[in-house]
C-alpha cells in the first residue's frame, strides 16, 4: 500500500509539470460556439492523411464554417488499437495530458482545442486516470482565417499517450488545407453541442449545474454541491494551475435533495500568502456535461 502511494505521488509530480506545459498551449477551457447553421446532408470529405504512432493514429478532418464571423471547425480524430485508451487535458494519477502545437499553420489564428466530457478508469496501481476509450476519439478544433478569403492550412503536432495496462507515449504531425467554407457538418455540430461541456456560471439554474462550493469537515477537502437530473450516475473533475491537483468523490450519504461531491486537494500551493486558486469544475451526468470556472478560497481547505 505504501509503495502504491509512493508511485502515485511520483506520477502526480510528473503530471503537474506536464499539465503546466499543456496549459501554456491550451490556456483556459475554450468557450463553445453555437452551431445553428449545421448541414445534415454534408459528409466530412476532406481529411489529412493518418499519422501513425504507438497503438494509435491521428488525423485532421475538415468540418466547415461555424458562424458568419468566419469561425472554422476541424476535428482531431484519434484512432486507438483495441483495448487502448487516451487521456484528457487533466489526466489523473497516472496519465499524460495531450500537448498540441500549431506553430506551422498558415493564415490560421485563434486556434482552440475543445475537449468532450471524459470518463474515469482504474490505472492498475490503486489510482485512476481520466480520459477516453477507443476505438475512436474526436476533439473539435476551432480557428479563424487571419486574412479572410486567403487559403488556410492547419498544421498540428500532437504529443499524447495511450494505454492498455501501461502508458505509452505517442506523437504525430498532420496538415490540412481548408477549402472554401461550407456549413458546419452535423457530425461536428453534434460533437460540440452534445459532448463538449456547456459553460455555466456557479449557481446557474438548470437540471445539471454546479450550485456552490462549501467547507468540509475534513482538512484539505472542500464540498461541491450540484444539481443533477434524476438519480443517475455522475462524476466531477476539478482542475487548477500547477501545483494544484484534486480528486473528487460523490458523497452518496450527504443529506438533502442535492448531490454533494467531496474534493481532496492532493497537491496545493502551501505558501503563507496563498489566498486560493481559480478552479474549473466539470460535472458529467449520463450523456450531458457542464463546466464552471470559479474561485476556491484557501480558507475552505481548513476544517
Amino acid at each position: 500500500m505504501n509503495e502504491d502511494r509512493h508511485i502515485r505521488a511520483s506520477r502526480r509530480a510528473v503530471l503537474a509539470g506536464l499539465s503546466a506545459s499543456a496549459g501554456a498551449l491550451l490556456s483556459q477551457p475554450a468557450a463553445i460556439p453555437a452551431f445553428a447553421n449545421s448541414n445534415p446532408r454534408r459528409a466530412d470529405v476532406r481529411a489529412s492523411p493518418w499519422a501513425s504512432s504507438m497503438h494509435s493514429r491521428i488525423r485532421l478532418v475538415e468540418a466547415g464554417l461555424a458562424d458568419a464571423d468566419g469561425l472554422h471547425v476541424a476535428i482531431v480524430e484519434i484512432g486507438l488499437d483495441p483495448g487502448f485508451k487516451t487521456y484528457w487535458r487533466t489526466p489523473g494519477d497516472s496519465g499524460i495530458p495531450p500537448v498540441f502545437a500549431f506553430d506551422d499553420s498558415r493564415n490560421a489564428t485563434d486556434i482552440k482545442v475543445h475537449f468532450p466530457a471524459p470518463v474515469r478508469f482504474e490505472d492498475g496501481a490503486g489510482g485512476h486516470s481520466i480520459g477516453y476509450r477507443g476505438p475512436t476519439v474526436e476533439l473539435p478544433v476551432t480557428f479563424r482565417a487571419a486574412k479572410a478569403g486567403a487559403p488556410v492550412t492547419l498544421a498540428m503536432k500532437m504529443d499524447y499517450a495511450v494505454c492498455e495496462k501501461i502508458c505509452v507515449p505517442a506523437t504525430g504531425s498532420v496538415e490540412l488545407v481548408v477549402h472554401p467554407a461550407k456549413a458546419v457538418s452535423q457530425r461536428a455540430a453534434k460533437l460540440m453541442s452534445e459532448h463538449v461541456p456547456r459553460q455555466l456560471p456557479l449557481g446557474a439554474a438548470g437540471p445539471l449545474s454546479v450550485l456552490r462550493i462549501a467547507r468540509s469537515a475534513k482538512a484539505e477537502h472542500f464540498l461541491v454541491e450540484a444539481a443533477l437530473p434524476g438519480a443517475g450516475s455522475a462524476d466531477l473533475f476539478v482542475e487548477a494551475a500547477s501545483p494544484w491537483m484534486f480528486d473528487a468523490k460523490r458523497d452518496d450519504l450527504a443529506p438533502g435533495e442535492r448531490t454533494v461531491f467531496s474534493v481532496l486537494a492532493i497537491e496545493r500551493d502551501k505558501t503563507p500568502d496563498c489566498r486560493g486558486v481559480e478552479i474549473t469544475v466539470t460535472l458529467v451526468s449520463e450523456n450531458r456535461a457542464v463546466e464552471t470556472t470559479t474561485w476556491l478560497d484557501a480558507a475552505l481547505l481548513q476544517p
